[in-house]
């Protein structure tokens, strides 16, 4: 057994560094709402000016461990031997030159991209810089792509005039909704500055949707959001200005899901973090089992070398009662990617003259996967980290995040002289992790890899195999701006298939990325248990999409844990 296994530590509450003042939140009413009519009915926004490069995202002032540690303590310093399973669906998402649904081939009109996207039970949504589109599984485009503000056309305002990008698509798998938002900058410098939030009215995202337009007095950078019972939740990274304005802290907001799944008008609540944590992200819920009632949504960030817990507890009848609470979880020692790099860019690409590529290292990446495994619940997140000459990913899966918090295991993934970056990790029903990122070298192209730890394995190793999804034939020139995030998620057909997109690039350029999506399983998940049981009023789901009135007293039967657990020193881990 490694040291990850000795390193599992439960979270101490806090006081002093950690512990903002209990801050009332601030209630924001949307500018405005409506309903659009279904996609195919509104008329196509044009792009965006061409020719763009992100100079941000606006960094974020945190305290960092340093200086670097001689020796990552949960190091996996090689590749287990086994061979992932190959792709099950491996295809081109949008990106240079792609051809959708009776549009004109794409042109790439910003860098980096933002790859992101979700599935759902019949579809794949992908959204990049200001763009989306549908798919189906199996790879066939379906609608689009078409600019993002195409979803707010008639509706006014800057959410119809600008599509300024960082965009996420959720799927609400307890709703059976879409969740699409971005922002919306009238001008540099110009307040107030927006974020446009659309909602599914049906599980189909070629659909209507309810829209909100949302503003502020202040520049609220990088939206992550998450999907949970009692809102949307978002963390943003608050700045006076779009570029170069200081920074004013962590926005931890809620909007009111309930109202939004109406379609009616609906508010959304907001804390400012003001400590010195990394960008944070929430908890975005897999699965359809959901958290026990009254879960608070937590976000991830890190305080120098421990992770940063803030739980949103939230008020919807009363405001003035809704707070955040922190805690923290000393995490094994670690030091930011790109330590000694000013501009956060280390990451090396083969070729001649190709710039190192930024690492975002200040920042937790996307998702926060959560996961109610019915004995447990996980939360699954990921950072870049330095160790030895590389870069590699260290992720973690905490237990218990909304309760008594427990760090059950963690690992650094970095297993041989590549770099690895840019990732993004979920949690299958058996409690199988799977994680993507990207992959480079200085004798090797950006490409994009994936890998995954099984149930069955030691504690914080990824003990099956690594597999490459989509190779590049160039390096990025002139920008060291790449990818921005990546998305992993999980099939909510079977709870058990993980779908992933990232950035590759066919050649040596700049405004030439294009973006894969793929699938693939890890062993044991469809063959565990289908079924976990827990009391529920009124009708109990007996099978998938199938229900049944059982009296006064029902069970509800959903995917569990499955397979069995890794082993957990008694001082760490709390008896399931």
């Amino acid at each position: 057994m490694r040291l990850a296994a000795l390193l599992l530590l439960c979270f101490v509450p806090v006081t002093g560094l950690a512990a903002p003042q209990r801050a009332r939140a601030h209630l924001l009413h949307a500018d405005r709402s409506d309903v659009s009519a279904p996609l195919t009915l509104l008329a196509v926004a044009p792009a965006e000016d061409e020719g763009e490069v992100e100079h941000g995202p606006g960094r974020v002032p945190h305290q960092v461990q340093a200086p670097p540690p001689q020796q990552d303590p949960v190091l996996q310093a090689s590749v287990a031997a086994l061979l992932l399973p190959r792709t099950s669906t491996n295809f081109d998402g949008i990106g240079l030159g792609f051809l959708g649904v009776n549009t004109r081939p794409f042109e790439v009109n910003g860098v980096p991209p933002d790859p992101q996207g979700d599935v759902g039970p019949s579809h794949y949504v992908q959204i990049v810089n200001a763009s989306f589109a549908v798919f189906g599984k199996d790879g066939r485009t379906l609608f689009g792509p078409i600019p993002t503000r195409t979803l707010f056309a008639g509706f006014g305002g800057a959410c119809e005039e600008r599509g300024d990008g960082d965009g996420i698509v959720l799927y609400d798998p307890l709703a059976d909704r879409w969740l699409i938002a971005q922002l919306a900058n009238t001008r540099e410098r110009e307040r107030p500055y927006h974020v446009c939030v659309a909602v599914s009215r049906s599980g189909d995202p070629i659909g209507q949707w309810a829209r909100y337009d949302y503003s502020y007095a202040d520049f609220h950078d990088y939206p992550k959001l998450g999907v949970w019972p009692d809102g949307y939740y978002a963390t943003y990274n608050t700045f006076t200005s779009t570029s170069g304005g200081d920074f004013l802290g962590i926005a931890y907001c809620a909007f009111d899901r309930r109202k939004m799944l109406a379609a009616e008008p609906a508010a959304q609540q907001c804390i400012l973090i003001r400590d010195p944590v990394s960008g944070t992200t929430p908890a975005d819920l897999d699965g359809s089992l959901p958290p026990p009632e009254g879960e608070p949504n937590t976000a991830v960030g890190f305080i120098g070398g421990s992770l940063a817990l803030y739980r949103f507890h939230t008020d919807w009848s009363d405001p003035r009662h809704s707070f955040v609470e922190p805690a923290m979880l000393e995490a094994a020692p670690f030091a930011e990617a790109c330590f000694e790099a000013r501009s956060g860019a280390c990451i090396p690409q083969a070729g001649t003259g190709a710039p190192a590529l930024d690492s975002l290292a200040d920042r937790m990446m996307f998702r926060a996967a959560y996961r109610n495994l019915g004995g447990r619940q996980s939360l699954v997140v990921n950072h870049s980290v330095a160790v030895r000459n590389v870069v590699g990913v260290r992720w973690y899966e905490i237990r218990d995040p909304g309760g008594w918090p427990v760090l059950y295991q963690q690992g650094t993934y970095a297993p041989d002289d590549a770099y690895r970056w840019m990732g993004s990790a979920a949690i299958d029903r058996a409690g199988n992790i799977g994680l993507g990122f990207s992959i480079s070298s200085r004798g090797l192209r950006p490409a994009i890899g994936y890998t995954g730890h099984a149930a069955s394995d030691a504690p914080g190793d990824m003990g099956q195999g690594e597999a490459i999804a989509a190779s590049s034939a160039g390096s990025q020139a002139s920008s060291l701006r790449w990818g921005d995030y990546s998305s992993m998620s999980v099939d909510p057909a079977d709870e058990c298939t993980f779908w992933y997109t990232n950035q590759y690039i066919p050649a040596d350029g700049v405004y030439n990325w294009r973006t894969r999506i793929f699938s693939f399983q890890l062993p044991g998940c469809l063959s565990s248990a289908d079924y976990a049981v827990w009391p529920a009023e009124g009708s109990a789901v007996i099978g998938r999409g199938r229900t049944a009135a059982i009296g006064l007293d029902t069970a509800a039967l959903l995917p569990s844990a499955g397979s069995k657990s890794s082993p957990c020193p008694a001082r760490s881990c709390q008896p399931e």
